[in-house]
């Protein structure tokens, strides 16, 4: 189950939009991920939780580069 603090989703999901061109707030960002997390974490059907069995890796201080590496290190040597 791969997570990240809040604070860091926030600033990548700023981060790509502002890269795309977008005019959006950090505020923006905060509203939107929050609003999108309840609504995940709640549904009736296939809420968005970490299953009973599933490792989670906080990638909150990994690059998109050591997300892989470290992933593909728990696959191929576990």
């Amino acid at each position: 189950y791969i997570d990240a603090a809040f604070s860091t989703r926030v600033e990548r999901r700023f981060k790509e939009l502002i890269e795309a061109g977008q005019d959006v707030t950090l505020k923006d960002i905060e509203i939107d991920l929050c609003r999108r997390d309840t609504i995940d974490s709640t549904r009736a059907v296939a809420p968005l939780k970490k299953a009973d069995d599933a490792i989670r890796v906080d990638t909150t201080n990994m690059t998109i580069e050591e997300v892989v590496n470290y992933l593909h290190g728990q696959i191929i040597n576990p």
